[in-house]
Parts: structure tokens; sequence; C-alpha cells
């Protein structure tokens, strides 16, 4: 199926994108699905927008089919893909474009041990305070929050005791006594991705569902459970987590499947430390060509796209200011203001409209916006340089609305196979970031991730702009 949009959308400039992020991204060669007489129907019971029964039939009954059947070809897959950049900076790995297959390739990599091992434990530490010209508007004490890395990688014994297992899970959910024994298999297979999340609540009429799916797949005769059931619990799983994005855009897209929604600024939780000049890039990227949507978790977190928000709350931030001189101020141009040299803090006017302007927004903003936010500003106005790109290609020429919602693209955590990045890039070896560390981000509005240090594997295959 071809990509559909109801909201306009720019084919992005790849060269430029390479250039700028100093890579080569993946083309990505998929086998299409196709339809068959025994596609199973929507069930009743889902639910989802609009967009719904098209994206079922045009994919995820699709993928439950070739599922059922068995056959592990290079199916299109959920961005980003079946294959992502490979270690060492150099190279792809293809990962499986099926569930089971994809679980397959993570219990290779250096993670927790399964059923057995106690919880991680990420390191915790305050965040050292950034210099701070704020007058009356108190810095944000921020704690740091460490990734814990584990050294253990499973054996081939035991990575084979954890699928026989499942397999044994699964035969009892597939001949059990209806949804509660679907209920403990989907438990079963979400704690094999998820040993120490907290346990999903399902929606009674997604399980029902489950139910429906598989009394439908049980007349097809000789049918794979072990992948069939991995698929069907991923694919409701993201059907279920995608409802509330309101999907604007949907379809096959250079090889994958993608499913862009809106949600507001409020409802995105930012989860690491920024660098400055590529908020600034962003920033002149908004009114100039848009951008690709920001990639959220299960958890709202945003996972690949901090610089993106970061700059959208100064756009809305700066937006307030011109507004603000246009009504209350001399007549003079917002930038024309600016007394930021080293004392800019004396422009009590501007220091003025920034804290009115927290005071609206900074609950949904939260403390490390508050403060990744402000201290951008600051840097940009102080350094000459990126300063006049501020006042010349951002400043001058506001003349919309303020933002309000986001193009965004659900990525579930558990099944991103989230990487450290320093020692992925460096060749030295692949270690699985836990989910439970999006699970306390969401939980600690005032915890941050370093600057790049978890990689999604999203940056090499492209995005449409919105």
């Amino acid at each position: 199926m071809t990509f559909t949009s109801k909201i306009p959308y720019i084919e992005p400039n790849v060269a430029a994108y390479e250039a700028q992020k100093h890579l080569v991204h993946i083309d990505m060669r998929s086998t299409e699905l196709h339809g068959h007489p025994s596609l199973p129907p929507l069930p009743a019971g889902l639910h989802g927008n609009g967009t719904l029964h098209e994206r079922w039939n045009s994919f995820y009954a699709l993928r439950l089919l070739a599922a059922a059947q068995g056959d592990r070809l290079a199916y299109t897959s959920l961005f980003p893909g079946h294959t992502v950049p490979g270690p060492n900076g150099t190279g792809t790995v293809y990962r499986g474009a099926l569930a089971v297959e994809r679980f397959e390739k993570m219990l290779e990599l250096h993670c927790m041990n399964f059923w057995g091992d106690p919880r991680p434990e990420h390191r915790r530490h305050p965040l050292e305070p950034s210099l701070w010209f704020w007058q009356n508007i108190p810095q944000p004490e921020l704690t740091l929050l460490e990734p814990f890395r584990s050294e253990t990688a499973l054996t081939v014994k035991q990575r084979n005791s954890v699928m026989e297992a499942l397999r044994a899970a699964i035969a009892a959910g597939v001949n059990g006594n209806g949804v509660p024994s679907i209920r403990k298999m989907f438990a079963k297979i979400r704690r094999a991705w998820n040993p120490f999340g907290e346990a999903h609540v399902w929606q009674c009429e997604t399980l029902e569902a489950a139910r429906e799916l598989l009394e439908r797949f049980r007349s097809l005769g000789s049918v794979d459970w072990m992948s069939l059931a991995f698929e069907l619990e991923a694919c409701l799983f993201h059907i279920e987590a995608s409802a509330r994005l309101d999907i604007q855009a949907y379809g096959t897209y250079r090889g994958t499947w993608l499913e862009v929604g809106r949600l507001s600024l409020a409802h995105i939780k930012a989860t690491e430390l920024v660098q400055t000049g590529r908020v600034l890039t962003e920033l002149v990227s908004i009114r100039t060509r848009g951008f690709a949507p920001v990639i959220v978790n299960e958890f709202g977190c945003d996972t690949d796209g901090s610089h993106r928000l970061t700059a959208t709350w100064l756009w809305n931030l700066l937006h307030a200011w011109t507004e603000w001189c246009k009504n209350d101020g001399d007549g003079m141009p917002p930038d024309r203001t600016w007394n930021l040299d080293i004392d800019y803090h004396h422009d009590r006017r501007f220091v003025e409209c920034v804290s009115r302007f927290l005071e609206s927004h900074q609950h949904a903003m939260g403390p490390l916006m508050v403060r990744e936010a402000l201290r951008c500003l600051q840097e940009m106005v102080m350094d000459v340089g990126m300063r006049q790109v501020l006042c010349e290609e951002v400043v001058r020429k506001i003349d919309t609305k303020p933002i309000e919602h986001l193009p965004v693209l659900l990525l579930p955590e558990h099944f991103a196979g989230t990487v450290l990045k320093g020692p992925y890039d460096a060749g030295e070896g692949i270690y699985r970031v836990d989910p439970t560390v999006y699970e306390v981000l969401a939980r600690e509005p005032s915890y941050t991730l370093p600057a790049r240090g978890r990689y999604h594997l999203t940056d090499r295959a492209i995005l449409r702009g919105l």
C-alpha cells in the first residue's frame, strides 16, 4: 500500500540529511505483503480511529497471515524496518521482519538473564547546574539517569531454554480456555521482551479479538503457533498503544510501514539533554522545511526527536515574545530590544516575558524541558554567530501561530532493541538498554538521560516531513 495522509507532507532532501548527520541512509528492500482468501477480517471489538480498518487490511492482518504460515522473508515491517545500522558505524544488520525473529535476535545481545536475575539498578546522581543568567527563574534541579549495563550474554543453551519455555506457554495459551489463557500467554511473551517491566493491562476487547483471531487461524490447518502468537501480541499491542495518537498518515514508504499520528506537546515527555547547535538548526527548519515525526514509545517518552521537541517549545516562547513586543512593547523589533551581552539578564522585559510564558507552560514542559530550553536560548544569544541566525532566520520571521501538536510515530520500547550508543558505535559490544529505564523516566519528571547515550537505530530510515 502506498503512503496516504490527511495532512500535507513533503519529500525529504535525502542528500542534505545525510550530509547533516554524516551517514548514509539504508535503502530498505522489503517483500510486499499481499492479500489472501484467508485474510482475517478486523475484529469488531478492536478500538482505533477511522483509519484502523484500512491499516488492518493493508498491514496487520497480512502480518498475522505471514506469521501463521511460518515464512521468514524480509516482509515490510514497522519503522525503522527489518534492517538497521550495524555496529562500529559500518554496514547494516538484518534483525528480522516478524516479531519472533526480532525476539530471537534480541536474545543474542548483552542483556539481562531471564527469570532469575535481580532487577537492573540504573545509576542516579544529581546533574551539575549549568550557567544560568535568568533572574528570578530558578534553574530546575535534575537527576541524571545512567542505564544499567549488563555484561551478561546468554549461551546458546540458555537461549534454547527460553524459547522452549515460551513454546510451552504458547501451546497452553492456544489450547486453553479462551481469554484467561490468552491473557497468561501474552503476559509470558511480554515478560520475555521486558523481564523487569510493569505488566501490561490488556483491554478486554483486545483479548476477545485475540480469541476470535486464533479461532479463525485454527481453520487454516498447519499453523506456526509460536510465530503467530508473537506477531499477534505485537500487532494488538501496537493497535492499542497507537489508539491515542490520532493516526493521520499511514502506508508503506521506502520499504517500511509508517503510522504517523499527532500528540500535543504536553503529552510528549522529554528524556535527554540536548545540543544547542542542533536545536538552532531545528528552529530554522520549522519555518523552512518542517521536520520528520518525533519517535515516541509506549510510555509517552521522546526517544528520537529531542532537538525537534526542544526547538518547538523555543519557537512558542519566541512567538510569545514577538506578540508581547507588538502589544506591550515600544514598537521595536523583538530582537532589537534584547540587551544580550554578558549582562543580558538586565533586560528585564525579556526575562519578564519568559517568566510569564513559564507560568502558563512549565507544567506541560516539565523540569527537564524548562532547563534545556532556557539553557539553549541563553547559549544562542550569547554566541555571536548563533545569535545572528536566531535573529535573522527565526525571530524576525515568526509569522505563524504557536505549535500545539507534533507529528509522532510509535516505536514500542520493549520491541525497539535499543542499545548503548557509545559501545555500539565503537564496535565494543551490543548492550541492550533495559526498557525499565523509560518506565522510570515516565514516572520521574526531573530525571534525564545523558545526551545521545541510547540508540534506537532509527536515524538511517528516512521519514517524510510534515
